[in-house]
């Protein structure tokens, strides 16, 4: 074990955002673009403190809820960023919303979503469009590499996984419209 800890080396920074706010806004200032006509405005799930020294436990005050910025394709804009979500294809969510008959419009935070981009520019679509990301299928499978090499130098990737990353890579297909 001695020779183990003296070739140990400490963990990659934090790129967490943390309770400072660098990177996080309000719940109610988390705005999504426009994408296929419509603009997503999903309602965070509230949170409160809870009391369980009693039976039912019972709601106290409401955390002040932050979520992360989004950038123009409403992507977060902290954290962990694989591969495929910093050289998007389309718009990655954690979350997605319920459809009709399962409680409409609500949160269903533990199943993401992904929206593609237009393939060429649409008024109802606020996002850049796909064939205006990458001028070809090598230009966009550069930018992967890039990516997981950035990854890889932040000690957040190992380097034998950076051909496994661009092998299960989604194609650069525009959607159909």
């Amino acid at each position: 074990m001695p020779r183990a800890s003296a070739r140990a080396r400490s963990g990659p920074d934090s790129v967490f955002p943390g309770l400072g706010g660098e990177g996080l806004v309000a719940g109610a200032d988390a705005e999504m673009p426009r994408m296929a006509g419509t603009r997503p405005a999903p309602q965070p799930n509230p949170l409160a403190v809870m009391d369980h020294s009693a039976v039912p436990p019972v709601a106290g005050e409401a955390y002040d809820l932050r979520l992360p910025a989004l950038d123009a394709d409403g992507i977060a804009e902290v954290g962990v960023k694989l591969p495929y979500v910093a050289v998007p294809t389309g718009t990655y969510a954690g979350w997605n919303l319920r459809a009709e008959g399962f409680a409409a419009g609500e949160l269903c935070s533990l199943t993401g979503s992904f929206v593609p981009f237009p393939a060429g520019a649409m008024a109802e679509d606020g996002r850049e469009p796909l064939g205006d990301r990458y001028a070809d299928e090598a230009a966009y499978r550069a930018a992967l590499r890039q990516a997981a090499e950035g990854l890889v130098e932040g000690r957040l990737m190992l380097a034998g996984d950076i051909d496994l990353v661009l092998d299960a890579a989604p194609p650069l297909e525009p959607a159909a419209q």
